[in-house]
């Protein structure tokens, strides 16, 4: 795939999810996004908390990244070829159509659960996609398959960087699918009990 191409379609990306949750947002009260489906599982904002965690740690990392290959003058390549160490990442994190395969337990400093979500949740997820969005613009002007960036599994190894933009983004996803199903369960509860009272 063409270097334009590879982060054109992860910026779509990004769009559609930011698009999607405006929606979510825009739809459903607070009451609804802050609910779990029960004990055991997140709500929609504990969802985006934990999305704001993680970019908490990759917007510097891809900042620092790109920075570096702009302050080198690499210039970005035709194709892009992903290592095969980042290609087995994103396909482990990236859904499959409407699954969510290879569940995972989130590390404890990312898990919204154990911390408390603030109330400018969803502006800072807003927030951070706009810079999101900033860093594929400017991953475009620079070598994303030579320079290499950490992930949250720890500093070695390094994936590529085209790779790593990649990761963060199926993680983004997995946790929009996760979130839509959130809802999808909390309305069959609200359903369930206005049955039972009518």
């Amino acid at each position: 795939m063409t270097t334009k191409a590879y982060l054109q379609e992860l910026t779509q990306t990004v769009e559609r999810v930011v698009k999607t949750v405006q929606e979510i947002t825009r739809t459903y009260p607070h009451e609804q996004l802050a609910q779990c489906p029960d004990a055991n599982r997140w709500s929609v904002l504990d969802c985006l908390e934990h999305l704001n965690l993680y970019n908490d740690f990759y917007l510097p990392v891809l900042e620092q990244t790109i920075a570096k290959g702009e302050a080198q003058g690499l210039k970005p390549r035709a194709q892009y070829r992903s290592g095969w160490l980042g290609a087995y990442l994103v396909k482990s994190m990236k859904p499959q159509g409407t699954k969510i395969p290879n569940k995972m337990n989130t590390f404890k400093d990312k898990n919204p659960v154990l911390l408390q979500v603030p109330e400018n949740v969803v502006e800072r997820f807003f927030a951070q996609h706009r810079q999101l969005l900033q860093m594929l613009k400017r991953a475009g002007g620079t070598d994303i398959q030579k320079l290499r960036m950490p992930t949250t599994l720890g500093a070695f190894p390094k994936i590529r960087l085209g790779d790593g933009l990649a990761f963060v983004i199926g993680h983004e996803e997995r946790h929009l699918l996760q979130m839509q199903n959130i809802l999808s369960k909390v309305k069959s509860a609200k359903m369930n009990l206005l049955e039972r009272e009518g």
